[in-house]
């Protein structure tokens, strides 16, 4: 049996609300799949995302976000 698989899809909730992430990698571990997952990159890339919605459109925990990656990029 493989230590690793890729999933399609999977939702990701470490930032504070779901994210769809295709193609994700994951390992076995003390009998448990976990996914490989770079959080900064993920946390970066929903940053540029947001910044282009709406403010209007944005949720309180979208606006966290953007606050904590904004202090983190200075």
């Amino acid at each position: 049996m493989s230590n690793t698989k890729e999933v399609s899809e999977y939702i990701y909730r470490g930032l504070g609300y779901p994210i769809k992430l295709e193609n994700v990698r994951f390992y076995l571990y003390e009998g448990e799949w976990l996914p490989i997952i770079d959080v900064n990159r993920v946390a970066l890339a929903e940053y540029h995302r947001l910044i282009h919605v709406e403010p209007e459109k944005r949720t309180k925990e979208h606006e966290t976000l953007l606050k904590q990656v904004g202090v983190a990029l200075k």
